[in-house]
């Protein structure tokens, strides 16, 4: 699914929605300590038992064509402030997505389905077991 804009002069122009789930993403993980599921083997099952892609813990909800309600399941760091850290996540989400994409981010919902100790966690690279 994409999301259409208005015809310019020299043709139409749309975002693909996975684009739109990724900046959110990115956006979400710009927050030290904020982790998103992982894309290892971890991230793999997950996806697998969830029947999602890669950005699966990203929702929309467009409410119009040209505003959204972003839903991101995340993960945070043991010890973090995570009210601190939710409330930095719906900033840099909304500032992101604004920016690049031209629709209003009415509402980001942040819900953290996990904790982990420890530095980032790789996207996009297996887990190694110590």
């Amino acid at each position: 699914m994409s999301t259409e804009y208005d015809n310019t002069s020299l043709g139409d122009i749309s975002v693909n929605n996975e684009v739109i789930k990724n900046i959110s993403l990115k956006a979400a993980t710009e927050v030290d300590e904020v982790h998103a599921i992982p894309q290892g083997r971890m991230g793999k099952l997950w996806n697998a038992l969830t029947k999602k892609g890669p950005a699966g813990g990203v929702k929309l909800e467009f409410t119009d064509s040209t505003e959204v309600i972003i839903t991101l399941r995340l993960m945070i760091k043991y010890g973090a402030n995570i009210p601190d850290a939710a409330a930095a996540v719906q900033e840099n989400v909304k500032k992101r997505v604004e920016h690049m994409t031209g629709l209003t981010v009415s509402e980001v919902v942040v819900k953290i389905i996990g904790m982990c100790a420890g530095e980032k966690m790789p996207l996009n690279e297996d887990l190694k077991s110590e």
